[in-house]
């Protein structure tokens, strides 16, 4: 079961040489604490561009005469190949110059991207399964499935399908790095050898360093 924002500062709190203070509750993480651990998770959100974790599937039914259908939140890079009708093996072709596509109706072999839309070439004309897989921008999902960029109540957890540990792992050791902030300390170094470890394992377990979607499967 993932763990919630106080089960992560509580994890971060207990790590050798923590500069987090003990945290029995929520309330006892300080806000600069609390602003080190958010500085510290987009960091390390944003260290690969394709992150295996960031990636989702998901799926939607299409409807007859319907072409637009609204992107999932959060849904950024639309991986290539990574939109397939049911009934046809081979995956939607992106259509970046779509202004010139006349107007048509059928089993769609398109799509492209209008504002938070995903538009399906030509229209469809039945009911389909369509699956996207897409890379997603908030790294933090709160218990009511709001997607945002930050923790903020104890409750809201990590927004990512796998290598938790390892990326709580490379949190807690960049949030003692920023909270210490004095390269002339022991421990500081100690916090910063840590932190480049724990990245090195995370991206060796996360296969999207090499290949994304490698977890994902139509």
């Amino acid at each position: 079961m993932a763990k919630n924002f106080l089960e992560i500062c509580q994890y971060i709190s207990l790590m050798p040489n923590s500069e987090l203070s003990t945290v029995n509750g929520i309330t006892d993480v300080t806000t600069e604490e609390r602003n080190a651990i958010n500085r510290a998770l987009m960091v390390i959100w944003n260290e690969v561009d394709n992150w295996d974790f960031r990636y989702k599937k998901t799926t939607f039914s299409t409807e007859a005469g319907v072409a637009e259908y609204a992107l999932p939140v959060g849904a950024g890079y639309i991986k290539e190949n990574g939109v397939k009708i049911e009934g046809n093996n081979t995956p939607l072709i992106y259509e970046p110059n779509h202004e010139v596509l006349n107007p048509a109706e059928g089993s769609p072999t398109k799509y492209y991207i209008e504002g938070g839309d995903i538009v399906l070439y030509p229209t469809p004309t039945d009911i389909k399964t369509v699956t996207l897989k897409y890379r997603n921008n908030y790294p933090v999902i709160t218990a009511t499935t709001v997607e945002q960029d930050f923790f903020v109540n104890a409750t809201d957890v990590l927004n990512i399908t796998r290598c938790e540990k390892e990326f709580i792992d490379c949190l807690g050791h960049y949030t003692n790095v920023l909270l210490n902030a004095d390269p002339s300390d022991e421990d500081y170094t100690e916090h910063s050898r840590n932190y480049v470890r724990a990245l090195a394992i995370l991206k060796q377990v996360d296969r999207g360093a090499v290949d994304n979607f490698s977890s994902l499967t139509f």
